[in-house]
């Protein structure tokens, strides 16, 4: 191997031998999940989904507790450390665990946004998911449906997650009840009743959706969590 003249160490770039650089063999991992919905003037507020839950309880997949329709429907957006290549077709499905049943995101429902530190796919939840179910997302990391880095190499590590559609389900902490629509979400819906959608408690403003108000805790809000009280995820 001829490489010529030899540089200073201080001019070595760490990634480089002199003159050739080498190639990138780092793959791409998803560092986040989220749950997006808007909610009109107040801005768009998103549920962070625990990457590593699954099943039901305390420790499960993350609940949504929002209602979401043809007028305001569910974003469902993933992260990764560094830019990607085109998604390819097929590249992503969602499974209802309990109904059963497989969604191919279609192309048109996907887009991808790169920028230089990180890349963001988000993905328009449309048709809307069924209530009372968990969905699994997974994201090909083989084969030609393989979602790679912008050097080819293919996602790392878990390339699922978990989440969960509970409308109603608006207080998840502990010691409070997941996946069951109770006594404590209707209270504590009814206690934000009047008041605008913020960063802290936009999850009470469960419809959003025209021709009904979108922003507000509202009085359909308040009934709506009433009307699917006792409901629960398998």
């Amino acid at each position: 191997l001829i490489m010529g003249p030899t540089p200073e160490m201080d001019d070595v770039d760490a990634l480089t031998v002199w003159p050739y650089e080498l190639p990138d063999i780092n793959r791409p991992w998803i560092t986040q999940a989220e749950s997006i919905a808007a909610h009109g003037a107040s801005g768009n507020f998103a549920v962070a989904i625990d990457l590593t839950a699954t099943g039901t309880g305390f420790s499960g997949a993350t609940p949504e507790g929002r209602q979401f329709a043809a007028g305001n429907r569910q974003t469902l957006r993933v992260t990764f450390n560094e830019d990607l290549a085109p998604i390819p077709t097929g590249a992503i499905t969602v499974t209802a665990v309990n109904a059963g049943g497989v969604w191919v995101v279609p192309d048109a429902n996907i887009t991808l946004t790169n920028y230089g530190t990180h890349a963001e796919v988000d993905i328009d939840v449309n048709p809307v998911l069924a209530d009372q179910d968990r969905y699994d997302v997974a994201l090909s990391n083989s084969g030609p449906t393989a979602i790679t880095d912008v050097a080819g190499n293919p996602l790392a590590g878990d390339n699922d997650f978990q989440f969960a559609q509970l409308v109603g389900n608006t207080v998840i902490f502990p010691p409070f009840t997941r996946y069951s629509v109770d006594a404590i979400d209707v209270s504590s819906t009814q206690a934000q009743f009047g008041l605008a959608a913020t960063p802290a408690n936009f999850q009470f403003d469960v419809v959003r959706f025209p021709p009904f108000t979108a922003g507000w805790i509202t009085a359909l809000d308040v009934s709506t969590v009433q009307s699917k009280f006792g409901n629960t995820v398998p």
